[in-house]
């Protein structure tokens, strides 16, 4: 499977011309995909016919676990007892939506869900009817043709050349009266953390689920972690 980035790519970031690193970076290219993943619940690398099974809530939204979603291959109601479908979609009954560039392919929204002006208004003329494991979905998501966004392939080169750089020193330390000061080396990043650097990078495409009236949304401030 693809990753965010390549050896060669990030080689040419860190100016590396030989082969001594080459196992090193190997290494390091699917712990940067999983690590970026969990810190923005985002997926860089294309998954293609994906198939999960959501909970109707009453709502036209569906908010997948995978995004940004690139497309749809099957979405249906289905009788969990049995899995037999109960209603299936075409393509002219929802759409793919998101609140920014980053945040597109968010969610899916039935069509013609409201006939209001106010669309956290309800009620909805269509929606996903309240049920356990009811929603059923085929789906692709990540970024078409595996291509990451230029400023997510920066971090992870950023991120690549910390542990390649760096000796694993472990933590270090010095105390001077009052004074002092500790510095994170390789050791600790690699138990999963991410520089505040790279983090900043990432931050505009950290997805949150949110709630109002039914609908998700992706709040301006991504730091921000509430239902409402």
């Amino acid at each position: 499977m693809a990753n965010i980035t390549t050896r060669d790519e990030a080689k040419v970031y860190l100016g590396i011309t030989d082969s001594s690193k080459d196992a090193l970076i190997d290494l390091l290219l699917p712990s940067v995909d999983s690590q970026f993943e969990r810190w923005t619940n985002r997926t860089f690398v294309r998954r293609s016919a994906q198939v999960e099974r959501y909970n109707g809530r009453g709502s036209p939204f569906l908010y997948t676990r995978g995004a940004p979603i690139i497309q749809v291959n099957t979405l249906k109601l289905i009788d969990p007892s049995d899995g037999g479908a109960v209603e299936t979609f075409t393509a002219a009954d929802f759409q793919i939506k998101g609140r920014t560039p980053q945040s597109t392919g968010e969610y899916i929204e039935l069509i013609q869900s409201q006939g209001f002006a106010n669309p956290f208004a309800r009620p909805w003329n269509v929606f996903f009817p309240v049920g356990t494991n009811n929603v059923e979905i085929d789906y692709d998501y990540g970024f078409a043709d595996t291509l990451a966004p230029a400023d997510v392939k920066l971090a992870a080169w950023m991120h690549i050349g910390m542990h390649v750089k760096n000796p694993p020193t472990g933590m270090e330390s010095e105390r001077i009266s009052k004074y002092s000061y500790k510095r994170s080396t390789t050791s600790e990043l690699a138990k999963g953390g991410l520089s505040k650097e790279v983090t900043d990078m990432l931050r505009p495409y950290k997805r949150v689920e949110i709630e109002f009236a039914g609908r998700p949304v992706v709040p301006r401030d991504p730091e921000r972690r509430f239902r409402g």
